[in-house]
């Protein structure tokens, strides 16, 4: 069928070249046929943009170098021709010459010595009139919650959750090209990821639920309370089962467990202990009074807890500048739950079932004097280290095998913040620190 064509189509032009027009066909235009050759090795050239300079009309050559070009009657013409490999040519040509044949002399570009080095960040996303306040990269894409205003907080129980004003809720792609946005109404705090792709925004009095369905943003509202009691705390999925946390930021101890959403059955996983804060939280109760100690008694068979860690809470043990409570992420990778136990220096792995399948050393992940966080790929399910110290970031992708980092990554950066993983690329947002820019989302290739 290709030979058929081109024959056909050299047929077309020997056919006007060997048979007169009338004066009707000149007045209305000539087909001049013609062909583009490279000049050392005589092959025809595709692609090659032949343009009319009267009337900025054109074409281009196919695969062999040939093209056929409109001329207005019967009279000397420019043309401009152009090719991004080859030297540019501007020729005068009539249409009455037969086949233009033009060689075009390849054009040679001398390149200064260059220093091979990772590609740097590149920003992603720029608001014309917003910032970025915050991103959740999941696999639908990236969500972008960006905004004009933020309020002044005037309560102090507010210190921690800065409301939003005239936020819109953007997702992008995987060319980062705006897939669909939204604009939320009230005041919204800042967006968490959900298990299904989609995000969870969190506001002042109220939560939503986003996806991206049938061509734009689908959003739900449910109550705020919900997402903190019975969304946040289930982090993912495995076999059909939820898996979460009972963690409290008030207490140095919690279990990751597994959760059956059918019968509400619950399955320990591991339990996470701050030993050292623990015995202190629990001996509050020998410093009470008395009639303290009675009235932690009771509340403790009221309650079904122990009388010490009633002590704790009465004696607001919680704030004391010796509190901690433990850190110590779940991630599930493939089929295995991978727990980072940081205060135990130790990586533990489970199988779906619970069974434990051995643990590794933590050491080589959690350099002393740096910030550690651990983050998990949202598309591949890879963990990384993040070592934050002094506005620096490095960026570590680590072994659930052996617990051990690979090479590092550092964000040129400093003080970027909000940093998170997808497809094995760095996003984070950063201002320059002292300048009147808007705060952007930047992404970096992780090595």
């Amino acid at each position: 069928m290709w030979h058929m064509h081109h024959q056909a189509r050299y047929i077309a032009l020997a056919a006007i070249m060997a048979f007169p027009m009338d004066m009707t066909l000149l007045a209305q235009g000539t087909l001049l046929p013609g062909i583009v050759l490279d000049k050392e090795s005589g092959h025809g050239v595709e692609g090659v943009h032949i343009i009319r300079r009267a009337g900025e009309q054109g074409t281009v050559t196919d695969e062999e170098g040939r093209f056929a070009l409109d001329i207005p009657g019967n009279r000397s013409v420019e043309l401009v021709v152009r090719h991004v490999s080859y030297v540019g040519v501007d020729t005068v040509v009539r249409p009455g010459d037969g086949v233009f044949e033009l060689r075009l002399r390849r054009r040679v570009i001398e390149l200064p010595d260059v220093q091979v080095r990772p590609s740097g960040p590149e920003i992603v996303f720029r608001p014309v009139v917003r910032h970025v306040a915050d991103h959740v990269p999941t696999r639908e894409g990236i969500w972008v919650l960006a905004y004009d205003h933020s309020r002044f907080v005037t309560r102090v129980e507010d210190m921690d959750r800065k409301p939003l004003r005239d936020v819109c809720l953007h997702l992008l792609d995987a060319c980062m090209q705006d897939r669909a946005s939204i604009v939320l109404p009230g005041e919204v705090v800042r967006l968490h990821p959900a298990r299904d792709g989609g995000v969870h925004v969190e506001g002042m009095d109220i939560a939503y639920h986003v996806r991206y369905r049938h061509g734009g943003p689908d959003v739900r509202p449910f109550p705020l309370d919900s997402l903190f009691r019975a969304v946040l705390p289930w982090t993912d999925s495995l076999s059909g089962r939820l898996v979460g946390n009972d963690r409290v930021p008030d207490f140095p101890a919690f279990d990751h467990l597994l959760m059956d959403p059918r019968t509400g059955e619950r399955q320990v996983v591991c339990s996470v202990e701050d030993a050292h804060t623990m015995a202190l939280f629990r001996s509050q109760y020998k410093y009470m009074s008395g009639p303290d100690k009675v009235v932690a008694m009771r509340l403790g068979e009221e309650l079904g807890v122990d009388k010490e860690v009633v002590a704790g809470y009465m004696t607001g043990f919680p704030a004391d500048i010796y509190f901690h409570c433990p850190e110590a992420p779940l991630f599930v990778v493939h089929d295995t739950l991978c727990v980072f136990d940081r205060d135990a220096g130790l990586l533990r792995r489970f199988a779906s079932d619970g069974r434990g399948l051995g643990i590794a050393p933590l050491a080589a992940c959690e350099p002393r004097g740096w910030d550690v966080h651990y983050l998990q790929d949202a598309m591949s399910g890879g963990v990384y280290v993040l070592s934050s110290r002094n506005g620096r970031n490095v960026v570590r992708a680590v072994d659930v095998a052996t617990g051990l980092p690979g090479a590092p990554t550092e964000v040129p950066q400093r003080f970027a913040t909000k940093l998170k993983v997808r497809d094995g690329q760095l996003y984070f947002l950063h201002r320059t620190p002292g300048s009147d820019e808007h705060m952007m989302l930047y992404r970096l290739r992780l090595r």
